[in-house]
């Protein structure tokens, strides 16, 4: 494939292919920009933004008021009710100056042009509207007023419910306060305190009660007693300790 011949301006002749040798800088201008992208243009990055939706629907009350067909008459038309058509000038100067027949005329349907009568039909919708929307605000106010009056009673009764097992509460507590573990703590203290004093007791009394050597048979009985006191000295201490970290019956 050949290389495309420039366009040449200025009655410049051809000179050879379109690139600069390595000794001859470029001696054009550089090229313009690219045309900024309009408010309208796609972005180049991220995902394209979505058309707005088309199906939403309005309320009735928002809905932008429609439009009579007909337009109002204009002073070039020099339109007249039919009832004064036929009316001479001078009948027509005596009805401007009377103010009970131009009102009569202007409020009578029939004397009025039909434009007016179809501006009206947007204003009587609206007004059956508002109609409309008042007695269902009306039934809408009695129905919340029946539901507040029963939740208020609903609420009154569930106070009282609160109050009494609040009570119940209370008593279920008094009753089982022995069985706390605040309760159980302290007696086993208490246990531990007195079992340590039968123990001492023990002691004492067989070091202090006998003037005579005792008999071997006594001395077993003694050591027997003191066994048992001391065993069950181990095992409360023992429990307390597990209570005390938390532990039940050994079990954590």
């Amino acid at each position: 494939m050949s290389n495309p011949i420039p366009n040449l301006s200025y009655n410049q002749s051809y000179s050879g292919p379109a690139h600069p040798s390595p000794l001859q800088p470029f001696s054009g201008t550089p090229p313009l920009p690219p045309p900024k992208a309009g408010p309208q243009a796609t972005p180049h990055i991220g995902p394209p933004v979505p058309p707005p939706p088309q199906d939403l629907t309005q309320p009735p009350w928002l809905s932008p008021p429609t439009q009579p067909t007909l337009q109002p008459p204009t002073t070039q038309d020099s339109w007249l009710p039919e009832l004064l058509q036929d009316k001479s000038k001078p009948d027509l100067e005596g009805l401007l100056q009377s103010t009970e027949l131009l009102s009569s005329l202007i409020n009578a349907p029939s004397t009025t042009h039909p434009v007016y009568t179809a501006s009206l039909e947007p204003l009587n919708a609206a007004l059956q509207r508002n109609i409309k929307l008042a007695s269902f605000l009306n039934s809408s106010a009695d129905d919340l007023s029946n539901m507040r009056s029963k939740l208020t009673s609903q609420l009154l009764s569930l106070h009282a419910l609160e109050r009494q097992w609040r009570h119940k509460q209370a008593d279920m507590d008094r009753a089982l306060e022995p069985w706390s573990p605040k309760a159980l703590h302290a007696r086993l203290v208490s246990s531990i305190v007195e079992q340590e004093m039968l123990c001492q007791a023990l002691e004492e009394s067989f070091l202090e009660s006998r003037d005579e050597k005792p008999s071997e048979r006594e001395v077993a009985e003694w050591v027997k007693r003191y066994k048992e006191s001391e065993t069950v000295l181990g095992l409360r201490k023992e429990r307390r300790a597990r209570f005390d970290e938390g532990r039940v019956g050994g079990w954590r």
